[in-house]
């Protein structure tokens, strides 16, 4: 049976955060240079800077600035029934997030769509993205797999590990793409 997986920020909803603004505060938290990598934030914070000493307030700053964004996030309202219309279909739904659990499960709490996935991985559980799409591929062995993200860097990322993939703009490209899928699914008879 078919998987989709899907990032969070930015494909599924808009949570208005301003990354470059918490990387400057993360930057002086640590006392980095301006040059000082953390793209993505989470993943080069946790490889990189993980055994400085202001780490954990670091850290702090960042899911502070995520919890924050879960009152003000933008999504489509549709979102929960076009993924309930996946699942009726016969997709295995997988959510991978660079965000902490604490503040990934009242985001997706709020838009309805938490227990619409199969396998959530945060970075909790794995802070790089390639091996969070590996973790899913080893889940659901031999499936055909496509990953909806916004990040150009994930695309060929991707394509290496063999997946399919699908570059969105924002979150309301994702509810198109889910819509064409479905209408893709009906017309080939896998749903009722």
């Amino acid at each position: 049976m078919p998987v989709i997986i899907f990032d969070l920020d930015g494909t599924l909803v808009d949570t208005q955060i301003d990354w470059d603004e918490v990387r400057s505060k993360v930057r002086k938290v640590l006392g980095l240079d301006n040059n000082a990598p953390l793209k993505p934030l989470a993943t080069s914070l946790l490889s990189l800077y993980r055994y400085m000493p202001k780490f954990n307030e670091a850290l702090k700053v960042v899911e502070e600035e995520e919890l924050k964004s879960i009152r003000i996030a933008k999504f489509d309202e549709e979102l929960p029934l076009l993924l309930r219309r996946l699942k009726k279909c016969g997709f295995k739904l997988a959510l991978v997030t660079l965000r902490s659990r604490r503040t990934s499960k009242p985001l997706m709490n709020i838009m309805g769509i938490e227990e619409l996935f199969d396998i959530v991985i945060t970075r909790d559980d794995i802070p790089y993205r390639e091996e969070q799409l590996k973790r899913v591929l080893d889940t659901f062995m031999d499936n055909e797999v496509i990953f909806i993200t916004d990040f150009d860097y994930e695309v060929n990322m991707a394509k290496r590990l063999g997946i399919k993939v699908f570059l969105v703009k924002s979150y309301r490209d994702t509810s198109k793409i889910i819509k064409d899928i479905l209408n893709n699914c009906l017309f080939n008879g896998l749903s009722n």
